[in-house]
């Protein structure tokens, strides 16, 4: 009797082994620009709704970075991402990743002859795009603070940050960040958000 199950045991194992095997698993691939391309595995079909973890990032046919730890990415946006073409071999990519509860990010990956330098978070920038001096520019807010008290109109201090949007990239703009939070906040108190310090809210 014992034989028997250790041989129905082995059988089923064996159908089991070789139905996983078939199954193949889908990616997605977005081709963007110069050889560069993102991939990610799927398990259904794509929906840009969806959120999508263990993206892969490729450059001239060899993989320069993958994603191993459990961040969400987003594609419900037409905008991004985006990749600029810097001179001299350099590339920015911008993704979407969601950062639920609090605002979503972007991550910008720097690839420098399709090898990825560096990987730096900006806010995703929800406001449309403006025209400020003569500039492009982009503006958001890193993290949400809830207000410290109920039924008021006190802050704290958050600062809105502003992005210059250039053929090399995209990069905080310090001179209009700091002459934009002064007249928000009435006072400029540095580029990270702030407990200690409550304004009026506008």
């Amino acid at each position: 009797m014992k034989k028997i199950t250790t041989i129905l045991f082995f059988v089923i194992c064996l159908f089991s082994c070789s139905a996983i095997g078939k199954q193949k698993i889908k990616f997605k691939e977005i081709n963007l620009l110069d050889g560069i391309k993102i991939i990610f595995p799927l398990t259904n079909n794509f929906d840009e709704n969806f959120t999508y973890m263990h993206i892969q990032i490729w450059g001239s046919n060899k993989k320069i970075f993958e994603d191993t730890t459990e961040t969400e990415y987003l594609f419900d946006d037409k905008e991004w991402p985006k990749i600029i073409k810097a001179p001299e071999g350099l590339y920015l990519l911008y993704l979407k990743i969601f950062d639920a509860p609090d605002f979503n990010k972007l991550h910008q990956f720097t690839i420098f002859h399709h090898n990825l330098l560096k990987i730096d978070t900006l806010p995703f920038f929800y406001e449309p795009i403006k025209e400020i001096g003569g500039k492009q520019v982009y503006c958001g807010i890193l993290n949400i603070l809830e207000t410290p008290c109920d039924n008021c109109d006190s802050c704290y201090y958050n600062p809105k940050l502003y992005y210059k949007l250039t053929e090399n990239g995209i990069f905080l703009d310090s001179i209009l960040t700091i002459k934009m939070n002064t007249i928000q906040w009435n006072g400029f108190y540095g580029f990270n958000p702030r407990i200690d310090i409550v304004r009026p809210c506008k």
